[in-house]
């Protein structure tokens, strides 16, 4: 193992904390969405700002999964293609996808610093004031840090994809149990 994919696996360790406080926020929205479906149905009470909180969280989830699955590169891919090219082709087919992930991240994380920024001087909220105020900064903090990690891991699978032959997998040194179909 090259001394780049040691630092990419090691960087994976703050993308799995990340994956893990977003699943386990899916489990908070899981719960506050039953007992708002419960308390709408039972008790004619919902849990205000539940619609509000849903909504801004869904972004931050996925951003803050993002990180993991390419590090995995377990993205959606057409492997049909991806299998049948050559190692050098598919280094290629590597190098670009890198360098558009990080094209992209930046183009995100311009966007998002400008609307962070915004809402941070205008006291920005989610909800109609009456009931419920969810300041955005909520949802755009966390999605601005895990774009500047996605920027940050893209580039480095870059750079280890472009110093590494082609014949040597970039791939991250992920065990999987053949028998359960996943990681281990």
């Amino acid at each position: 193992m090259s001394k780049m994919q040691k630092i990419i696996d090691r960087y994976a360790i703050l993308l799995n904390i990340f994956n893990v406080i977003a699943c386990i926020w899916i489990m908070v929205i899981t719960v506050m969405i039953m007992v708002d479906v419960i308390g709408r149905l039972v008790f004619l009470h919902p849990i205000s700002g539940t619609p509000e909180f849903v909504q801004g969280s869904i972004v931050v989830i996925a951003f803050m999964m993002s990180g993991f699955v390419q590090y995995q590169r377990k993205h959606l891919s057409v492997t049909v293609f991806y299998s049948k090219m050559n190692p050098q082709t598919q280094k290629v087919a590597d190098l670009i996808a890198d360098a558009f992930g990080v094209l992209a991240m930046i183009v995100i994380l311009v966007g998002m610093w400008a609307s962070l920024q915004l809402s941070m001087n205008t006291h920005e909220f989610d909800g109609d004031g009456r009931i419920v105020r969810i300041p955005t900064v909520l949802w755009k903090m966390p999605v601005v840090i895990c774009t500047i990690t996605n920027i940050v891991l893209y580039a480095m699978q870059f750079i280890h994809r472009l110093i590494t032959p082609a014949s040597i997998s970039t791939a991250p040194a992920v065990e999987e149990d053949e028998e359960l179909g996943g990681m281990v």
